[in-house]
């Protein structure tokens, strides 16, 4: 089986489950555990790393530990206001090590899950692809930008939270389109 590399864009991941969710969250290691294990079906992980800022990590205290026990690669990056949204940098990051991984550090990595539907992920998704890489996302469905949701030839497959996390009490159900990519509450 090809090697798999996960690439996790946690703040999205964090806000979708507590957007579209009601009642207590799954644990951050149930959701960490979830998403590793799709991706393991693909091939062995090579490479696991989970981007968050600050602010994510100081609301979720299991974060760090959850990490280190499912052996996922913390990078935390910093936030900056934006009006009155906290925005991090995890889209950028992510994207930088993505590109570092294909070009330089492991070009023989075939199969590619990257987690988050934002859609500055759908320029990273065509490169992949144009380096003829297997690319799937997970993200959950009211926060799975139309950029993605509409580019079928950008991916190979789309898996959603809400199916990899049925412990959740999810508030919205069915195929939504997403208008923006607000992150904060």
């Amino acid at each position: 089986m090809p090697d798999v590399a996960l690439l996790i864009d946690w703040e999205n991941v964090y806000y979708t489950m507590r957007q579209h969710t009601e009642g207590p969250l799954p644990s951050t290691l149930s959701i960490l555990q979830a998403i590793l294990t799709k991706a393991a079906e693909h091939g062995p992980v090579r490479v696991k790393l989970a981007i968050f800022g600050q602010e994510v990590a100081a609301q979720d205290e299991t974060l760090l530990m959850s990490l280190e026990f499912t052996g996922i690669e913390p990078i935390a990056v910093a936030q900056r206001m934006s009006g009155r949204l906290l925005k991090g940098r995890s889209d950028a990051v992510l994207i930088t090590r993505a590109m570092k991984l294909l070009y330089k550090d492991r070009p023989d990595i075939d199969t590619w899950f990257i987690v988050s539907g934002d859609r500055d992920l759908n320029a990273l998704c065509k490169a992949l692809k144009d380096e003829d890489k297997h690319v799937y996302l997970v993200a959950g469905d009211q926060s799975l930008a139309n950029e993605l949701r509409e580019s079928p030839y950008l991916r190979d497959d789309v898996f959603l939270l809400e199916d990899l996390i049925p412990q959740a009490r999810w508030t919205r159900t069915g195929t939504g389109l997403r208008t923006d990519d607000t992150q904060a509450d």
